[in-house]
């Protein structure tokens, strides 16, 4: 009779123990990378700020939002709208000044139950070029390689992105922004979506003669920096201020200068690359291109 209800025992512990594997399985498959939360929520975050880099069709990288999405019948498109700061369309850039980019996404056919997209700025040589900052509450500014992308930070029910761009500095020639959109119907997966097609727009630099000769005023004594930034004027400015921002268009410091001719600032900052932002007393911008060791 022992031994029957030992048999019992043992019996009702190894239908226990399978069925303990058997759950244990289905939690860890709902973790799986293939699955849904790695598939599409890892995604919707946008690319950039969850490792997949740049998926714009730059020359940096050719993939774009095909490489995941597919199957939707959208026909989307994405467009770029770039104004200065009284609300006029440019079609060139004065080296430092601010502008305001907006990108909208339009489809052809259906109604997406939302959006995404990226967008990337980079010179000839396929450098970083200006600083994004301020994005609107659906986008985020992420850094990669030294270069920086707007972008999605989750699945957007407007097809409207919007984000300022500060034009990098004198004589660095024409800038070409690269971005794509995706239009997704919401079913939790990739299927049934359809990115736009890989778009390009390109800005060539042009010069207020008072802000070349404000730039050309302006010298920084040591780049890259090892500890103080130190930057001359060959004249003396009634007012300067001075704005610092780093790879993904974050301001870090904020000063202005009265009766100034030169310069000397301790600056706690990482290693890395960083963008300078001057203005004088007349409105004159310039912009330069900081390196801390």
């Amino acid at each position: 009779m022992k031994k029957k209800l030992l048999s019992v025992a043992l019996l009702s512990i190894l239908f226990l123990l399978i069925q303990s594997f058997k759950n244990a399985e289905k939690a860890s498959d709902y973790y799986a990378p293939k699955d849904y939360h790695s598939n599409i929520k890892y995604r919707s975050g946008g690319p950039a700020a969850n490792g997949l880099g740049d998926r714009t069709g730059s020359p940096v990288s050719s993939s774009t939002c095909t490489a995941c999405h597919s199957g939707g019948s959208y026909s989307p498109s994405i467009s770029l709208n770039i104004t200065d700061n009284g609300g006029n369309a440019v079609t060139d850039y004065t080296p430092g000044q601010e502008y305001n980019l907006s990108f909208q996404i339009t489809s052809a056919n259906g109604t997406p139950a939302g959006y995404g997209m990226q967008a990337t700025a980079l010179l000839t040589n396929n450098a970083a070029a200006g600083t994004f900052t301020t994005p609107s509450l659906n986008a985020q500014i992420i850094p990669v390689s030294s270069r920086s992308y707007f972008e999605h930070n989750a699945r957007s029910v407007t097809p409207n992105f919007t984000s300022k761009w500060t034009a990098p500095s004198v004589g660095t020639g024409a800038v070409t922004f690269y971005f794509v959109g995706n239009a997704v119907n919401g079913n939790g997966g990739t299927s049934g979506d359809q990115p736009t097609p890989a778009t390009t727009l390109t800005l060539n630099e042009t010069l207020s003669t008072s802000d070349f000769v404000f730039q050309k005023n302006i010298k920084l004594e040591q780049n890259p920096i090892k500890e103080a930034l130190k930057i001359n004027f060959t004249e003396n400015y009634e007012t300067i201020a001075l704005e610092i921002f780093d790879i993904s268009g974050k301001s870090i410091f904020n000063k202005t200068y009265s009766n100034v001719s030169n310069i000397e600032e301790d600056l706690n900052i990482q290693s890395g690359i960083y963008f300078i932002k001057l203005k004088n007393e007349n409105n004159l911008n310039a912009s330069l291109k900081l390196i801390k060791e």
